[in-house]
């Protein structure tokens, strides 16, 4: 191939990959996927017979959980060094 085509090839390879980086440049990035927090009400039941009356006993167990947040940073993680002062 003569240098002048392998050129032309070149350039015409740049100017592509340009126009498609300069096309998706304009496009907007997906959202990042919702984060679902950990129900703090949670809803237990186990049915069984007694089995010397044979009558039905339901247990039922309720869980609430007060936590509405992230934990919090521990004294480990918290950067509590005074060299910067």
């Amino acid at each position: 191939m003569k240098s002048r085509k392998i050129f032309w090839i070149v350039c015409a390879v740049v100017l592509v990959h340009g126009a498609v980086f300069f096309a998706l440049s304009g496009m907007r990035p997906l959202p990042k996927r919702a984060h679902v927090p950990r129900p703090t009400f949670v809803a237990a039941e186990l049915a069984t017979k007694d089995p010397d009356t044979g009558e039905a006993i339901v247990i039922r167990e309720f869980t609430v959980s007060t936590r509405l947040t992230p934990a919090a940073p521990t004294m480990e993680t918290r950067n509590d060094n005074p060299t910067n002062q």
